[in-house]
């Protein structure tokens, strides 16, 4: 998900898939390159590891999980079902409605989802154990706290009418929000001595968010001599922007096309841009074109289309907000790295059907 406005499109470009491949192995400075500092990200990632296992899943554990081992086959509605050892849940026109008879398609709605979150609250409780971590209430709090800080710093009722929308949103009740909150905290715990912010990756940080921005246009085609006989017509044409928007429209594989190839203002000082992209734009003039730039994925051309001076900010005045924002972006990536590196070494025998097959589609979602 993105929480960028349309208008600034940088997707084809940040190179979030070789992150994702990397896993726990990043380096801080890639870490850190890899987050807005402005904060932008900071909603996603703090439901990162909930985006990870309980998009969308309704309800706690226990009733879910409940009941017997075996076929998830469901059952008819009736008394016949409460004799046979379902728990009453509900009663329709007064007859009742077992556990039985929602399990089947309670496993195969969410059942994955909840497996994963039992599980990783089951390897999340070992690790505190093997570390000889506890999480105070305390802890839990300040959870909250930071995720409202994430939601609007700058106004309190409106974090709380966010949160609220949030958990309905993701269908968090009590239960589930509590825990979740338990969840970060704890992996926060285990991670938080891996995590150093030292000055040169605040100083990075300032260059990017303060320091001068390129705006440009840009346009992604597959090959080598598709980009060359865009750019001579380009320039055929002195490289008017309109000219470029067009064409951006018309040949640019990249998802910005439909904003005639704009892109988010671009820092030299910003890996998570190719370098290729950041040392053209500081060698072109306003309304100039680059030649192709090899990428990934294709070719790509570059239109300056202004020059963002450097802001006045002086880094003694931010820096330590942007320690403190650093920090806790840092921590929430190593936290959902912790989260997939513990789901993915998982010794389970599900011998539930339905169950089964709903917990290996989670797993696809999970590691695609």
């Amino acid at each position: 998900m993105s929480h960028e406005p349309a208008t600034i499109w940088r997707s084809g470009l940040a190179p979030s898939s070789r992150l994702k491949a990397q896993g726990s192995r990043l380096s801080l400075t890639s870490l850190l390159t890899h987050l807005s500092v402005t904060g932008m990200h900071v909603r996603y990632l703090i439901i990162g590891i909930l985006g990870l296992v309980l998009a969308g899943c309704q309800g706690g554990t226990s009733s879910i999980l409940g009941g017997n081992p075996g076929s998830s086959n469901g059952g008819s509605s009736g008394a016949g079902n409460a004799a046979a050892g379902g728990d009453v849940v509900a009663y329709l026109e007064g007859r009742p409605i077992t556990d039985n008879d929602l399990k089947a398609a309670v496993y195969e709605a969410v059942g994955g989802q909840v497996l994963a979150e039992l599980i990783l609250d089951r390897k999340v409780e070992r690790r505190l154990a093997e570390r000889g971590l506890t999480i105070s209430q305390a802890d839990v709090a300040q959870e909250k706290t930071l995720l409202l800080r994430s939601l609007d710093a700058n106004n309190d009722n409106n974090a709380v009418r966010l949160l609220r929308e949030l958990r309905t949103r993701r269908g968090l009740g009590d239960q589930r929000f509590e825990k979740l909150l338990w969840r970060n905290a704890a992996m926060r715990a285990l991670i938080r001595d891996e995590v150093v912010v030292n000055d040169d990756v605040i100083d990075q940080a300032y260059q990017i968010e303060y320091g001068a921005k390129y705006e440009i246009r840009l346009i992604m085609v597959e090959s080598l001599s598709k980009a060359q006989a865009i750019l001579t017509e380009a320039r055929g044409q002195g490289g008017a922007g309109g000219s470029f928007i067009d064409l951006a429209v018309k040949h640019s594989t990249d998802t910005s096309r439909s904003q005639g190839g704009l892109l988010a203002p671009v820092s030299p000082m910003d890996p998570t841009w190719p370098e290729g992209i950041r040392k053209a734009v500081t060698g072109l003039e306003e309304g100039k074109i680059s030649d192709p730039i090899a990428m990934d994925r294709g070719f790509a051309l570059i239109r300056l289309e202004r020059k963002i001076p450097a802001s006045a900010v002086k880094l003694a005045d931010v820096q330590t907000e942007l320690s403190t924002r650093l920090r806790r972006n840092l921590e929430r990536v190593r936290m959902q790295a912790l989260a997939r590196e513990l789901l993915a070494k998982v010794d389970l025998l599900v011998t539930d059907r339905t169950l089964r097959q709903s917990w290996e589609r989670q797993k696809e979602e999970m590691f695609e």
